[in-house]
């Protein structure tokens, strides 16, 4: 009795892997992406609210039809600004700040075309800033989530939207982008 049970339970366990695997054996597993947008940044303590425009470059794998890995390369731009204070002559500033990414994708299907996705991810990045004739470089490693929306022309070619929040030296900066991803290797 008990040795029939195994085997309705092996043949089960089988059968739900068969299923849950079927939709990523149609899917194609890897991919590559490129992303183009608006980088903001933003510091209260300095009152400055400055925009860009940045680019990531990421690939990843298609663990499950929910489920990626993903990895990436983030440049955010060059911010330039004036700032003002009282009392002092104006400074100017310019920085920049790029890194690497690692983390997972969701992906809930929102029928054949379109799906809602959500990132969370590791960030190291690398900064370098110069005000009024002073340069400073930072680097270290925070967390970043961002949420986005795919819709899938074909089985290959993704169109990508996507907004992105990053914390860099407790600066805030913000990705808010258009991208094209393509899937391969079936």
């Amino acid at each position: 009795m008990k040795s029939e049970n195994l085997n309705k339970s092996a043949l089960g366990l089988l059968l739900v892997s068969y299923l849950i695997a079927a939709p990523v054996r149609a899917e194609q597993p890897f991919y590559a992406q490129i992303d183009v947008g608006r980088s903001n940044v933003s510091d209260s303590s300095v009152s400055l609210d400055e925009d860009a425009t940045g680019f990531r470059l990421t690939g990843g794998y298609q663990i499950t039809p929910w489920l990626a890995v993903d990895v990436g390369y983030t440049d955010f731009g060059t911010f330039e600004a004036t700032l003002v204070e009282p009392n002092n002559p104006p400074l100017s500033l310019e920085a920049e700040a790029t890194g690497v990414e690692l983390g997972f994708v969701g992906r809930v299907p929102l029928g054949d075309k379109f799906a809602l996705t959500g990132k969370a991810e590791m960030f190291w990045w690398n900064s370098n800033a110069e005000v009024g004739g002073q340069s400073d470089s930072d680097s270290g490693n925070d967390f970043t989530y961002g949420l986005g929306v795919d819709w899938a022309l074909n089985d290959m070619f993704v169109v990508t939207g996507g907004y992105q929040k990053y914390d860099i030296s407790d600066i805030d900066v913000d990705l808010l982008s258009l991208g094209f991803r393509l899937r391969f290797g079936r």
